[in-house]
C-alpha cells in the first residue's frame, strides 16, 4: 500500500478509502459500473464526469463524516465577549471547537449514525430535487456536517481536494482488484490527541485487472 503522510487529510481519507474498498469489494463493483458509464459518456473531463459520479462522492462524504479528520473541527477564538440569547456568555479569548465526532455519529441528526454506509448519500441525493441534492455532495457543508467547516471559513480547497481525491480512486477501481492483506481485517483507526488516522501500516494488496477499463 502507498505511504501516505499520515498528518494531511488527503492522504487518510484516501487511506480510508482504499482500506473500505479492499475491505467490501460487494462495493467496487457498483462504483466501477457508474465509473465506467461515466468515462464512456464524457471522458475524463473533470467536473462534467466527475459531476456523474454520485455514488463515488457519497463514498467520499460518508468517509469524512465516518472517519473524519479529527474529534473537532472549525476551531476559533471569541475576539470579544459574546452573550447567546439563552444567556449563555462567551468571555473574550475563549477557544471554541464543534464536536464534529460526536456531531457526525447522532442517530438525532442522521439515521443509523454509527454505521457505515456508502451509498447513503446517493441515495438521499436521488431523493431530492436536483437543487436541493447538492446539499448532500462531499463538499457541501452544513451545520450538521463540519469536516471543512462552515460558513465564509470553510476550507476553500475542498473542491480541488475532492475532485483529485475522485480522479485517483476511479481510476484505481477501474484497474485494479484489492483485498487486505494479513488476517482480512480492516485495522482500527489511530487516535491521537483529538486527531483521527487510518491504521499507517495496514495493508492493501493490488492486482493489475485482466482487462481493465481503456479509460
Amino acid at each position: 500500500m502507498p505511504r501516505l503522510y499520515p498528518g494531511h487529510s488527503f492522504a487518510r481519507h484516501g487511506k480510508h478509502a482504499l482500506y473500505h474498498l479492499a475491505e467490501k469489494p460487494e462495493i467496487v463493483g457498483s462504483l466501477r459500473d457508474e465509473i465506467e458509464a461515466a468515462i464512456s459518456a464524457d471522458g475524463w473531463t473533470g467536473p462534467i464526469a466527475l459531476g456523474k459520479m454520485w455514488k463515488l462522492d457519497s463514498f467520499l462524504r460518508e468517509i469524512l463524516r465516518f472517519h473524519g479528520v479529527g474529534l473537532y473541527s472549525m476551531g476559533r477564538m471569541a475576539m470579544k465577549d459574546l452573550t447567546f440569547s439563552d444567556g449563555t456568555r462567551i468571555p473574550e479569548g475563549t477557544l471554541l471547537n464543534a464536536q464534529a465526532y460526536a456531531m457526525h455519529h447522532d442517530d438525532a441528526l442522521l439515521d443509523s449514525a454509527c454505521t457505515f454506509d456508502p451509498f447513503r448519500f446517493a441515495r438521499m441525493r436521488s431523493a431530492e430535487d436536483q437543487l436541493q441534492g447538492v446539499k448532500y455532495l462531499c463538499t457541501s457543508t452544513s451545520p450538521e456536517y463540519v469536516p471543512f467547516g462552515h460558513g465564509p471559513y470553510a476550507c476553500v480547497g475542498r473542491y480541488f481536494a475532492a475532485n483529485e481525491l475522485k480522479t485517483i480512486l476511479a481510476h484505481v477501481i477501474l484497474n485494479f482488484d484489492m483485498k487486505l492483506g494479513g488476517d482480512g481485517l480492516r485495522p482500527p483507526d489511530i487516535y491521537y490527541l483529538t486527531a483521527i488516522m487510518p491504521a499507517p501500516r495496514g495493508c492493501v494488496l493490488f492486482k493489475k485487472r485482466e482487462s481493465p477499463s481503456s479509460a
